[in-house]
């Protein structure tokens, strides 16, 4: 009996040490989670942080817009205001777009864990009705029952040692249920408080692709009355030309000061990735734009202006394609800059060694930024209708040695 009784005892202390086990390898794993969980929710707070700061932009330009705002305000002026307007848009979007991403994120982890809780308990159920089928199998079903069954006092202590070791078994059980119904319910909640936050998120996405499209048919109303009135702004268009002819001195300095600051390994690196173009003394560039998705609008050259009948030099050639067709480098280098004017919009310089340049004007947006080292054919941004404009194009230019090319003797469109 006594060897029955200390079976019993082994039986119980195994089935303690299992759930034990339970606690400590549930421990770890919500440990884990928890990190998951807190990384995502780090990324959420500083994408949200970057929000807030856009905001702020937005809320600066709108009272700039606001002291500025007049009768005499050009069509030109207000153009320039809706560019800036959409650009903040649009960050605003992806930044809504990378937060709903994240909270989608979270929402799986947590799914994970409300998961895990649940198989947990389904053990814990498990592991409880295996320790009352040993009892009655044992012939008892209560701690006083083993009690009254003792033969003897030697009986009666190792009934009492068993009684303490099931005792022990019960409280492990109990706390693990209470702690594993704690991680459900606070999964639960999180779930749901989560699933709150990402329904108010894509609401404001709604609302943030509305106001994108309300500002770009604004833009394109301007663009249509900026047409009409181009007979009438001589002087101003005079003034424009005269301010990217500033700016293209300007990004062809920089250029310039890229190319002789670029050390030997950098410039062994643009040697070979642009073995095979003319930058590397090769072949030929590739195309800015998909193939066959553009036409030259405007070429290269000195021409009669269309609207003011003078001669007057193009330094690039205007390629006509849809709004967020992307645009291409036709060659690898650095990017020089990457910034608005109200004159080239949104555009983009880069160097690509040997004396070679090129600029891409009136993006949409570009994605790259003054530093980046991108390779040939990498998208650095889409066409659009930014800065001085009278429809989506790309205003494409070719530098060397700080002089203007014809960029069609480099690339073809087909």
């Amino acid at each position: 009996m006594k060897n029955q009784s200390r079976f019993r005892s082994v039986v119980a202390f195994l089935l303690a040490m299992l759930m034990l086990g339970s606690v400590l390898f549930g421990a770890i794993l919500t440990v884990v989670q928890a990190d998951n969980s807190a990384t995502i929710r780090q990324r959420i707070n500083g994408l949200q942080s970057e929000a807030n700061k856009i905001s702020g932009k937005r809320t600066a330009l709108e009272k700039e817009i606001s002291s500025k705002k007049s009768q005499s305000q050009s069509t030109i002026q207000k153009k320039s205001q809706i560019d800036q307007r959409i650009e903040l848009t649009r960050q605003e979007i992806q930044n809504t777009n990378d937060q709903i991403r994240e909270y989608n994120l979270l929402l799986a982890e947590k799914q994970e864990q409300l998961d895990e809780g649940l198989r947990k308990q389904a053990e814990l159920n498990l592991a409880y009705k295996a320790r009352i089928r040993s009892m009655e199998e044992n012939g008892s079903v209560s701690y006083w029952s083993i009690l009254f069954k003792a033969n003897s006092f030697s009986d009666l202590l190792d009934r009492l040692d068993m009684i303490g070791e099931i005792s022990t078994s019960d409280q492990i059980m109990l706390d693990k249920i209470r702690e594993n119904n704690g991680v459900i319910a606070e999964a639960k909640a999180q779930m749901e408080a989560d699933r709150e936050a990402l329904q108010k998120k894509t609401e404001e996405l709604e609302k943030l692709t509305e106001t994108l499209e309300s500002q770009k048919k604004a833009a394109g109303e301007l663009i249509a009355k900026l047409a009409e009135e181009l007979k009438d702004l001589k002087g101003s268009y005079e003034e424009l030309e005269s301010q990217e002819n500033a700016v293209r001195a300007k990004i062809i300095a920089e250029q310039a000061r890229y190319e002789k600051a670029l050390s030997q390994e950098q410039k062994s690196q643009l040697a070979n990735d642009n073995s095979g173009n003319a930058a590397g003394g090769g072949g030929g560039f590739r195309c800015p734009v998909p193939a066959g998705s553009a036409r030259v609008t405007d070429a290269y050259g000195y021409r009669r202006h269309p609207i003011y009948g003078y001669y007057g030099m193009h330094a690039g050639v205007d390629l006509a394609a849809p709004q967020g067709t992307p645009v291409y480098a036709i060659a690898s280098g650095y990017v020089n800059i990457s910034t608005y004017h109200s004159v080239n919009g949104n555009y983009v310089s880069m160097g690509h060694g040997n004396g070679y340049g090129s600029l891409y004007a009136h993006l949409d947006h570009a994605v790259v930024s003054a530093g980046d080292y991108v390779k040939q054919g990498q998208v650095i941004g889409y066409v659009g209708s930014t800065g001085w404009t009278t429809g989506a194009h790309l205003h494409f230019e070719i530098h060397l040695n700080g002089s203007t090319v014809n960029p069609m003797d480099y690339i073809s469109l087909s």
